[in-house]
């Protein structure tokens, strides 16, 4: 049952990427409940037009201006918004981590304090 999940996501996934050029495009995706609650991550879902509605989340990283490095802060969010998803009756089954802007991520904030 996992890998016939796992097939399923992957297909959804494929088809909003051949539909948008190889981008998860910004209008298939609306605002997941935990979104206002942090400051470094934009959570949303991918609205497939399936009935896939809910079950893959979108987790983005956040801190652009600083090629999205993890800072001490980000970190906490992190490990709040993966201890989250999933457990409050939001139908997840997948989530993709990535960022925002041009890079994924930079690594740690060296100049976090």
């Amino acid at each position: 049952e996992a890998e016939a999940g796992r097939r399923g996501v992957q297909r959804v996934i494929s088809n909003i990427e051949s539909e948008n050029k190889g981008r998860l495009c910004r209008a298939l995706m609306t605002m997941h409940p935990l979104d206002k609650r942090f400051a470094c991550l934009e959570i949303s879902y991918i609205d497939s037009g399936e009935n896939h509605a809910g079950k893959i989340t979108v987790v983005s990283l956040f801190r652009p201006e600083k090629r999205n490095s993890v800072s001490t802060e980000m970190w906490r969010e992190i490990g709040t918004a993966f201890h989250l998803v999933g457990s409050i009756g939001d139908n997840c089954r997948c989530v993709i981590l990535r960022g925002a802007g041009k890079g994924f991520c930079g690594g740690i904030d060296m100049l976090d304090e």
